[in-house]
Formats: structure tokens, sequence, C-alpha cells
């Protein structure tokens, strides 16, 4: 898709999955629960950074106004 249709802020600052080691204990208790396996933990950060993801990427215009974007549920309460 050549347009940016959904918009997305990411911070590195106040990231839950940021301790990576705490994901990973609630996933190993989560695998060991359900019979999974093991998985890898992953935050979105990183997940960027896997090859198969890089290679997905492509240009695309962003059609926003600068202005700021309310939320319909906003909407309804002002």
């Amino acid at each position: 898709m050549p347009i940016a249709s959904v918009y997305y802020a990411f911070s590195n600052e106040n990231n839950m999955s940021a301790n990576h080691q705490g994901m990973t204990d609630y996933l190993t208790k989560l695998c060991q629960k359900h019979n999974f396996g093991n998985l890898p933990t992953k935050n979105f950060f990183l997940l960027l950074e896997e090859p198969e993801i890089k290679k997905l990427t492509s240009k695309s215009k962003r059609l926003w106004n600068q202005q700021a974007i309310v939320s319909r549920l906003a909407k309804q309460n002002l």
C-alpha cells in the first residue's frame, strides 16, 4: 500500500516491552502452562530489525496535515 493510512507512535520511554527479562519470564510461564514449547521473546523494536521484516519495508506517502487526531470516543464526550 503506497499510502500510510494509520499512524502509530512508538517510544523507548515508558515502554513496558523494554523489560525483556520480564517479558521472557511471563512468556515462559505461559508456554509451560499451555505446552507451547519455547517461543522467542521480541518486542516491536527487535522485530523491526529482523531481516525478514526489513525486506518488507517500503516507501509510502504521508497524508497527515499535522493536526491533532481526535478519537471518535473523545469527540462523543466533547
